[in-house]
């Protein structure tokens, strides 16, 4: 599915709610389940109630089948990527260095990265 670049979220949550065939927030609201109130529903699909966190994001994107960055404002490139705009933000920041210093940067980076997971992983395993 081709996501718009729609400015508003709520009107991003109407788009995907259509595109879905709930068009109501009590279709809606049967579609996620106990997981929102019907209030609640409607009052993010009228833009009173905008969806600001992740968690919020997620219960609406599983049941519509787009990304929640996408739902949270992120471009659509940026949403099927399932990043962050601000990660965007930094990989264009990136492009902009000359090659030896992006890969001095990429190399601190996965450097970083590395020592963050290797424990994580060591825990699980």
């Amino acid at each position: 599915m081709d996501l718009p670049d729609i400015k508003d979220r709520h009107k991003r949550l109407q788009w995907a709610a259509e595109a879905k065939g709930h068009r109501s927030a009590p279709a809606l609201r049967r579609l996620i389940g106990d997981r929102e109130a019907e209030q609640t529903v409607r009052a993010r699909l009228n833009g009173e109630r905008p969806i600001n966190s992740l968690r919020v994001a997620r219960i609406y994107s599983e049941a519509l089948d787009v990304p929640a960055t996408w739902l949270m404002g992120a471009t659509a490139d940026a949403a099927a990527l399932d990043i962050a705009e601000d990660e965007v933000a930094y990989l264009k920041a990136l492009r902009r260095l000359d090659p030896e210093t992006r890969g001095r940067v990429l190399a601190l980076v996965e450097g970083f990265a590395g020592a963050l997971v290797a424990p994580r992983e060591r825990d699980q395993g």
